[in-house]
């Protein structure tokens, strides 16, 4: 019904990067299953997908990095180190833990131990310059306030960042007087990400998303709400022009990128598209010039007497 996703520490670099991860609830056939649909989304092959490795953990009874003992001292356990070995000798930039209260083996409700792993886990990040994903699931009283907090706010008040993923179909299952309605619900396709923590960007932005084949679309996104500058507006206009690339070719049309055929050039076709998003022509030809430079897209002649050349994915990446 909704999840957190609570970053103790975040550097991620802009480039692609190893990343680990370590999974308490899912199978290693559910893990690739579900990366084979998400690939598929992304019209892509598992294969293409390089730099990740991950280690199912539902078998496994003690997978705690800490415990406490009668008089509340920590202890670091096995499982810490082998972890941060993990880290190191894959050279990861990213590491993922599902969940992170799995690898906590102390009280929620005492923050002096909670405060100590998340420090524990923050040593680690500064050391490997490694930024580390914790999911977690919201308590019943964290949903009913809206904060979606699991247990204690000493996880929230130790997180430098803090997204929420819910189904909106839920939203109203409680009662004006607070108790929950005995009601079963069918789940629905939609989903609502929200920034409920963040130390450099405002609380409380929305984004309204849609399951569908294996991974999530943005539905409802009012363009004038977007950046207008910046790495994450970058991203959107490079996923836009493939999409627009993509959809394209599926009508049997085809682009270049030669602007001296404005018929035909890619970032003008895109531009003049009813599904451009607010994305201008010269922001299409920038996420044309970074597309060809990290091999996203390539120049193929299509051959004989009258053929031309068209941009097309590089599916050989």
């Amino acid at each position: 019904m909704a999840a957190s996703l609570g970053l103790p520490f975040c550097s991620l670099p802009t480039m692609h990067c190893r990343t680990y991860g370590l999974f308490c609830e899912d199978t290693r056939a559910e893990i690739l299953r579900r990366a084979e649909r998400i690939a598929a989304f992304y019209s892509r092959d598992l294969w293409e997908f390089t730099g990740f490795s991950f280690a199912c953990l539902t078998d496994v009874i003690d997978t705690e990095f800490v415990t406490f003992d009668v008089r509340g001292k920590w202890v670091i356990e096995p499982a810490f180190a082998q972890f941060s070995k993990s880290i190191t000798e894959g050279e990861a930039c990213l590491a993922g833990l599902d969940t992170i209260a799995d690898f906590f083996g102390g009280e929620e409700i005492n923050r002096r131990q909670l405060s100590q792993f998340m420090r524990l886990l923050g040593k680690l990040t500064k050391k490997e310059n490694c930024a580390i994903i914790g999911t977690r699931h919201p308590s019943q009283s964290g949903r009913r306030s809206g904060t979606f907090e699991s247990g204690s706010t000493g996880w929230s008040g130790k997180e430098r960042a803090r997204l929420v993923l819910r189904d909106p179909v839920y939203d109203d299952e409680d009662d004006q007087g607070g108790n929950q309605r005995q009601k079963f619900r069918e789940p629905s396709n939609k989903r609502v990400l929200t920034r409920a923590k963040c130390n450099y960007a405002k609380p409380g932005l929305e984004i309204e998303l849609i399951f569908e084949n294996g991974g999530f679309k943005a539905a409802g996104v009012d363009p004038r709400a977007a950046p207008k500058r910046g790495q994450i507006r970058d991203l959107g206009a490079d996923a836009k022009f493939l999409e627009l690339l993509r959809k394209t070719r599926a009508q049997g049309r085809w682009v270049h990128d030669a602007s001296n055929n404005p018929a035909r050039y890619a970032p003008q076709v895109f531009a003049e598209d009813p599904d451009r998003g607010d994305f201008s022509k010269a922001e299409f030809k920038r996420a044309m010039t970074r597309a060809f430079g990290a091999d996203r897209i390539k120049l193929v002649w299509t051959g004989g007497t009258k053929g031309h050349n068209e941009i097309t994915e590089n599916q050989d990446i």
